[in-house]
């Protein structure tokens, strides 16, 4: 599984080409996997901290998913099933801690594979 840099979009959000999608406590989305599901191509998703126990699958082209701070993490729901699957390119995933991934478990990454 492959995941494409896409252009990076952060420090001020309103560069991203498209609009920002907000998911934690108090946002408009509950979960990653929700928030992924309402995008369009150029659009980011922000991620507020908290531990999101889901399996989120990428599928649309050109996303990003951003945490917001250091304490975002994606815990997988069932053991030895990803935290993510990417089947799109141009996704750009970072600062997102995994938690019992079976590829990758408490690993944390950032930047585009």
């Amino acid at each position: 599984m492959a995941f494409a840099l896409a252009a990076s979009c952060w420090a001020a959000v309103s560069v991203c080409a498209g609009h920002v999608l907000e998911v934690g406590p108090g946002h408009a989305y509950a979960t990653i996997q929700a928030a992924v599901d309402a995008a369009q191509p150029g659009d980011a998703v922000k991620v507020y901290p908290d531990t999101y126990v889901e399996s989120v699958s990428v599928g649309k082209s050109h996303i990003s998913i951003l945490a917001e701070g250091d304490k975002v993490a994606v815990a997988s729901p069932v053991a030895g099933q990803g935290c993510f699957a990417v089947t799109a390119a141009g996704v750009l995933i970072r600062g997102v801690d995994l938690t019992g991934a079976a590829f990758c478990p408490g690993s944390h990454f950032e930047g585009s594979y």
